[in-house]
């Protein structure tokens, strides 16, 4: 597979590749990303220098949380969004860059369809 823009539209290209893979090949995908989530980022996308630099900074506890739930939610193909924000000009040096990964569950029953669940993960980049 080729490398892919950092970008919701990249992420969303990659996943559109990665959820037409057979199961086995996918089950593998997936357990790439919870074993190496830096590695399987830095594999997949185009990254800056300054974007690896900042991916090697980020905590292992931060890295191990983002890889269990990324690997869960590629393995059952379900949606996964990247929110990057926007700065107006240079980025000043008092801005805290912050990454924010954030699992929504909604539960849903109708007497119709019974019982549904959705789920959805984000990866939100903000400065502060």
């Amino acid at each position: 597979m080729d490398k892919h823009e950092f970008s919701p539209e990249g992420l969303s290209e990659l996943l559109r590749q990665l959820y037409q893979l057979p199961d086995p090949q996918l089950r593998q995908e997936a357990a790439a990303v919870s074993a190496d989530f830096r590695g399987w980022l830095k594999s997949n996308f185009n990254l800056a220098e300054s974007q690896i630099i900042f991916l090697d900074a980020l905590s292992n506890e931060f890295i191990a949380m983002a890889a269990v739930k990324s690997g869960y939610f590629i393995q059952n193909r379900l949606p996964i969004v990247l929110i990057k924000a926007t700065t107006a000009g240079a980025r000043s040096e008092t801005q805290d860059k912050v990454v924010v990964v954030h699992q929504d569950t909604k539960g849903k029953y109708s007497e119709k369809e019974g019982f549904n669940e959705e789920q959805a993960l984000s990866f939100t980049i903000e400065y502060q």
